[in-house]
């Protein structure tokens, strides 16, 4: 059985770099326009190159999902097996 304590805060994985455990440095709510300032939610930054569009490389539904991770199954067994997607109707 797993004990918690309730008092303590579970640790939480760092949103600017990555396999870091959130350690409270506050560099995540730094300004990226003006770094001398914490940020305020004023959107200044959303009109920049960087933020103004994104790439979507792929984009994946449930199924094709479930058919990934048939392929992954069928890779990571010795000898491959036969083995089959099975399409479910919804």
């Amino acid at each position: 059985m797993v004990k918690t304590d309730r008092d303590k805060p579970l640790a939480r994985a760092c949103i600017l770099e990555e396999g870091k455990i959130c350690d409270n440095c506050c560099e995540c709510f730094v300004c990226d326009l003006d770094p001398g300032k914490l940020c305020d939610n004023c959107a200044k930054c959303l009109g920049t190159a960087d933020y103004s569009g994104i790439i979507i490389d792929e984009i994946i539904t449930g199924a094709s999902a479930r058919r990934r991770a048939a392929r992954k199954l069928v890779k990571a067994r010795p000898g491959g097996g036969n083995f089959r997607v099975v399409r479910r109707s919804s």
